[in-house]
Order: C-alpha cells, then structure tokens, then sequence
C-alpha cells in the first residue's frame, strides 16, 4: 500500500506484521492512526526510516524520531552507514549538509563539481552531465524508493551556511530545499554531480570540502 493520497488504513485484519519503508515520510495523522491500529490490535509494526541526523531540525518535518521514542515497546536498530552507498559519496553528502561535524578531509573521485552563472550555462551544463548518464534531480520526492548510478543535483543561490556551519535554503515557500538536497544526492549509488548556479559562496565552500 502507498501512503501518498491515502487518507485511511486499509483493511489490515489478515496481517500479522505490518512493514513500513521510508517511514520518515509519513505524516502524523497516518503515524497515529497506524499506532493506535497497532495498539489495539497487538500487531507488531516495524519502521525503516532515516533519521535525517545530518539535516537541522527545523528543515527536517519528519515526525517519526519524537512519535516512536514515547512508545512503550519501541525497540530500535540503528544501521552505522548506508547499505547501498559507498562511504565516499555518504561522507561527502554529509560535509555538503553539515561541514563543522561531518567534515574528513579526503579525495572525492566519484564527485563532479560545475558552476553555472546564466541559465544558459546551467542548461549546457545538466545537458552535459546528461550525456554522461547523470540523472538530474530537482525534486527528490518523485526518486522515492529509487535509486541511479549518477545523479547530479543543483546548489542555487538560495542556499548558505548558518553561524554553526549547517546548510540553510532561503525559501519565499517552506520547500525544505536542505532536505530535498541530502535526500535527491543519496539516489547516488557511484557517482554525484554538483552544478553550483550563481552562488559564488557556496561554490567556494563545495571546492573547500573538495580540496
């Protein structure tokens, strides 16, 4: 069953288990209203879900971390890296979102860097990329569950770092930019791509994580 569009459980009576996937994407009234089933039924619920650590809270709207911790019989497992993704890229992703704390100093040969200062420039260039069999990621909800060998993404000039290092997006609508950006990047199995687009700045900060 897809949670997108759904606005009640299904019937759920034949299942002894109920399996969630990208749990941090359900909302709080699904959430609640899948506990209190669960409660009531004694039906074991399990949770795969990101804990988004890398992502400032206030760009993170994920409910699941606050709602499971008050559960009773919450037992949690929690993975050290990503299973599919090679530590190069996931620390690099990392370093983008959050460079005072997750900053290595290290090579990054899987990872591309462009900048763009037209939008004449930025098309040649995810045109470019294209060719190279990068997948261009703008809104990252629409590769839910999927994953490429080459993704290439866009920094724009809302993006900056806050006086504690973390990536922040100036967003004239709350869009969670910093969330769509660490989630379209980790669709990357091998290789990433960055186009920086008319943000001198944080060009400077990507080649600072680069060098």
């Amino acid at each position: 069953y897809s949670c997108r569009g759904m606005n009640s459980l299904p019937a759920m009576d034949e299942y002894a288990y109920i399996l969630v996937d990208e749990g941090h994407q359900m909302n709080g009234k699904q959430l609640d209203e899948l506990l209190e089933y669960s409660s009531q039924t004694k039906t074991p619920v399990i949770f795969a879900y990101d804990q988004e650590e890398a992502i400032v809270k206030d760009e993170n709207d994920s409910v699941l971390d606050d709602r499971l911790a008050g559960e009773k019989d919450y037992v949690e497992y929690s993975l050290t890296n990503r299973i599919r993704m090679n530590k190069e890229l996931s620390t690099f992703i990392h370093s983008i979102v959050c460079p005072a704390k997750y900053s290595h100093r290290r090579e990054y040969p899987s990872v591309e860097l462009a900048y763009a200062g037209s939008q004449m420039e930025l098309d040649i260039l995810l045109g470019e990329f294209n060719k190279n069999g990068y997948v261009y990621i703008e809104d990252a909800s629409d590769t839910t569950c999927k994953e490429f060998d080459k993704v290439v993404m866009v920094i724009d000039d809302k993006f900056y770092y806050d006086a504690e290092g973390n990536l922040r997006a100036n967003d004239e609508i709350k869009k969670y930019s910093v969330r769509n950006l660490f989630h379209g990047l980790n669709r990357a199995k091998n290789n990433i791509g960055i186009v920086v687009y008319n943000n001198e700045t944080m060009l400077g900060e990507v080649l600072n994580i680069l060098q």
